[in-house]
């Protein structure tokens, strides 16, 4: 019998009978939406205490579906730090173009691009380096250094 019907018929006493499923009801679970945005945050914060081993799983998911924009920047600023801490350099570069595509003006997007570029081309110079170190290509590399400082010896 449908709720309509049940307090036609029964008065005041069907009113009271139809709402009676209400009060004993648990409360719903939390929608994806809010358990996976908690487990975002939780993941942000790991990721500021420096446990980047645990947080960036769940970063780099979360940085292809942030809703919001404060959030993507969130997520892709600790992506970016946990990434370049743990040497997955495809990941930072990734976090970063995202921070670059969706907030070009930003100082501090401007700042950490610069930053984590020269560390990953150092990166790179030191494998050269220990890789191919009598190559032209690291010859030229340590000839435009020492350029670059003047060095003329």
């Amino acid at each position: 019998m449908s709720k309509r019907l049940y307090l036609r018929f029964a008065g005041p006493l069907g009113a009271i009978l139809a709402a009676a499923p209400l009060f004993g009801q648990v409360p719903e679970k939390s929608s994806p939406t809010t358990a996976s945005s908690t487990a975002v945050e939780h993941a942000i914060d790991l990721a500021a205490k420096g446990r980047c081993q645990e947080a960036l799983p769940v970063l780099k998911k979360s940085l292809a579906q942030a809703s919001d924009k404060q959030l993507e920047y969130r997520v892709a600023m600790a992506t970016a730090r946990c990434a370049m801490s743990l040497d997955q350099a495809q990941t930072a570069v990734n976090a970063l173009w995202i921070l670059k595509r969706d907030f070009p003006k930003d100082p501090e997007v401007l700042y950490i691009m610069t930053h984590y570029f020269s560390q990953l081309a150092t990166r790179a110079a030191q494998e050269m380096a220990a890789v191919a170190p009598t190559s032209y290509q690291a010859h030229e590399l340590e000839a435009e250094s020492l350029e670059s400082r003047e060095n003329w010896d």
